[in-house]
């Protein structure tokens, strides 16, 4: 990951779960629903790189619960 920015565009999202670009982008739609339940204003076609980290566990905090 050579750009550390707050959130991922689709290629990234895409990459970090080995999916594809359009699959991402469904991924991200439903990950914004998420945020925007919760009042969090969204971009449309990006996530937070934080909510979508520990969304799909991939910052490390998950591993105490196996």
């Amino acid at each position: 990951m050579e750009n550390a920015t707050r959130v991922m565009t689709p290629d990234e999202v895409a990459e970090a779960l080995r999916v594809s670009r359009s699959y991402a982008y469904k991924l991200i739609r439903k990950l914004n629903a998420e945020l925007e339940e919760r009042g969090t204003l969204t971009v449309p076609g990006k996530v937070s790189r934080g909510y979508f980290m520990r969304r799909y566990g991939l910052d490390g905090a998950g591993d105490e619960r196996l």
